[in-house]
């Protein structure tokens, strides 16, 4: 690939480059998107409503620094104490899984034969289950079971050419049909507490605090102090990291 060099004009057409109305075009149908599939999960689930989400931009989406190569990048707040609780419940649940996995396993021989006898009314299980309607047990539903559901429920509002990852509390989409060409939406969704953001930490077994309004202010700060060449700066900073990864 050919690189571009880096001249005075190049420069000042980044910077002075405003896509304020493509922005907020795609800021419009991801608000409108999310609100009709909050409204449907709400059917299932308790936990999520209009009335305790919020959707909150955490990159240059709010600042108007955005540029050719950015992501539109969101945070989905949602405010429940019990999901929270959850959350913290299922990982020790996954990580307690696991030894009794490696348990099984290494005395699979002294289990092959139960199993067999116990395989016939499993299924009869599996089956009532199936012909009942489904149910959420309030007391195990998790921060991932809900974006696995949020997944599903997008899924309903956006063409099939639209497609939607989800990596444990992420979600990515992408489709032109719906947002436009080379356009890719990342959604987090986290426990809300206030204006506070709650990511859960596998590895430390705790929640890592995100305070927006805090980062906000500094960046508000920031902008009234230097003025419009804050912005534009940020700009040129982001066009360059984003070519050059």
């Amino acid at each position: 690939m050919a690189k571009a060099n880096i001249s005075k004009q190049l420069i000042e057409s980044i910077a002075n480059k405003d896509n304020y109305q493509i922005v907020k075009r795609v800021n419009d149908k991801v608000n409108n998107v999310l609100s009709l599939a909050v409204e449907h999960l709400s059917q299932k689930v308790s936990y999520i409503s209009m009335d305790n989400v919020v959707l909150q931009p955490i990159n240059e989406t709010f600042n108007n620094a955005f540029v050719d190569g950015s992501s539109y990048t969101y945070i989905l707040g949602i405010e429940n104490a019990q999901l929270e609780l959850n959350t913290i419940k299922r990982e020790t649940f996954w990580k307690n899984l696991k030894k009794k996995i490696a348990y099984f396993w290494k005395n699979r021989k002294l289990f092959k034969k139960k199993k067999k006898r116990l395989r016939k009314k499993k299924k009869v299980e599996q089956d009532n289950v199936l012909t009942q309607n489904p149910s959420i047990n309030q007391n195990k539903y998790t921060i991932y079971d809900i974006t696995e559901d949020l997944q599903l429920s997008i899924s309903n509002f956006l063409s099939e050419s639209s497609m939607i990852y989800i990596d444990k509390n992420a979600l990515q989409i992408v489709g032109k049909d719906d947002f436009g060409s080379n356009v890719k939406i990342n959604i987090h969704v986290e426990i809300s507490d206030g204006q506070i953001f709650k990511h859960y930490l596998n590895t430390k077994k705790g929640f890592l605090h995100i305070n927006l309004p805090n980062r906000l202010n500094f960046t508000g700060e920031k902008q009234s102090l230097i003025g419009e060449n804050y912005v534009k700066m940020l700009r040129v900073f982001n066009s360059l990291y984003y070519n050059i990864n």
